[in-house]
């Protein structure tokens, strides 16, 4: 399957800072190990679990991923990342 995208200068440039960084040879590796992490992380959330990022020597939350994907078709899925001050 081809796909086809519009994205943003800046969107790009991020795209390829981050293959450069983690070695990634080609558009469609990136895509994959994307949609990986897309599908578990709707997963988690499907389960009400949050998904954070932890300070492993001290075990408290350094951020949240706040994943809403919408059912309806037409509307866009938002993900941002939030800050967080609990523990785990």
């Amino acid at each position: 399957m081809r796909i086809q995208l519009e994205l943003s200068d800046n969107s790009v440039a991020q795209i390829k800072g981050l293959m450069k960084e983690t070695h990634i040879k080609t558009y469609s590796e990136l895509f994959s190990y994307s949609l990986a992490i897309l599908i578990w992380a709707v997963k988690e959330s499907r389960k009400n679990l949050i998904i954070v990022s932890a300070d492993e020597s001290t075990g408290k939350a350094v951020s949240e991923l706040a994943l809403q994907v919408q059912q309806e078709p037409g509307n866009q899925p938002v993900a941002s990342v939030v800050r967080r001050a609990h523990c785990l």
